[in-house]
Formats: C-alpha cells, sequence, structure tokens
C-alpha cells in the first residue's frame, strides 16, 4: 500500500527508489522468517503440553539472538550502504533513500528484538489478541498510508 501512495503521489522514481531501500531493509528479517517457521511448530507444541517455561527458553533465547543478528546485518549494509551502490552502478538518486532504509530497518530491528512472538502469541488462548490486532493495523494502514 505504501509503494502505491508512494507512487501516486511523488512518482515512480521516489517509488522506485523507496522499494529498492524497502528490500534492502528486508535482508535483515531473513533469519527471522526461517527461525518463525522453526520455531512455530516446538511452540505449538509446547503450548499443547502445557510447558510454559520452554516457550519462555525459547522465546528468550530467539529474542537475543535475533536482536544480536540483526544488529550485525544493519551494520554491515549501513557501514557499506553508499559504496555497495556505488559497486552496483545505481544511479546516485538511490542514495537519497538512506533515511528511508534507516527506518525500515529500525522496524525490522524492534521486531527481531521481539523474538518469535507471532507464534507464541498465535498459538496460546490468547490468539484473537493476535488476530483482530492484524486487523486494526491494516484498518490503519490503508488511510495513514495515503495521508502521509
Amino acid at each position: 500500500m505504501d509503494n502505491l501512495a508512494l507512487a501516486g503521489n511523488k512518482g515512480l522514481a521516489t517509488s522506485g527508489i523507496y522499494t529498492f531501500n524497502q528490500f534492502l531493509a528486508a535482508i535483515i528479517q531473513v533469519p527471522y522468517r526461517g527461525l518463525q517457521a522453526i520455531a512455530g511448530a516446538l511452540i505449538a507444541e509446547h503450548w499443547k503440553n502445557n510447558n510454559r517455561a520452554e516457550i519462555s527458553r525459547i522465546y528468550s533465547r530467539s529474542s537475543i539472538n535475533m536482536l544480536l543478528i540483526g544488529c550485525f546485518l544493519f551494520l554491515n549494509i549501513w557501514l557499506n550502504y553508499n559504496e555497495g551502490l556505488d559497486w552496483l552502478g545505481l544511479d546516485p538518486k538511490y542514495k537519497l533513500g538512506k533515511s528511508a532504509f534507516i527506518i525500515l530497518s529500525v522496524f525490522n530491528i524492534v521486531e527481531l528484538g521481539t523474538g518469535v512472538n507471532y507464534p507464541v502469541l498465535w498459538y496460546s488462548e490468547k490468539w484473537r489478541f493476535e488476530f483482530w490486532g492484524g486487523i486494526f493495523l491494516l484498518a490503519l494502514s490503508v488511510p495513514l498510508n495515503i495521508y502521509m
């Protein structure tokens, strides 16, 4: 939605710069997606057996490790941002998207720092909170993306 709103207001060139930085920031989340897929099955099994201590252990370890990995990836990309764009031979206008990269990366690092909270909530008896929270965020994102 944000790409469509940006393309409509600022043009396709600006949307392309934003999309490139969005994909660049998504690299930070690659380990998170794999861990979430693996941990989801383990957490569901532990919820079934009511083993909250093991769920807490998985959650705390995943939070710490994913936060460290995310910060490491962010720093590597951030420190080599300009050189990477030069090496790829991209137009110097892409360097204007550095601030978008920072904002998107901070969001991804915060999400990594929360560990595997999605499977913990989704497989618990409080799954409705995750469901309605997602619906609420979706309902907010459409008008806010158009407005901002």
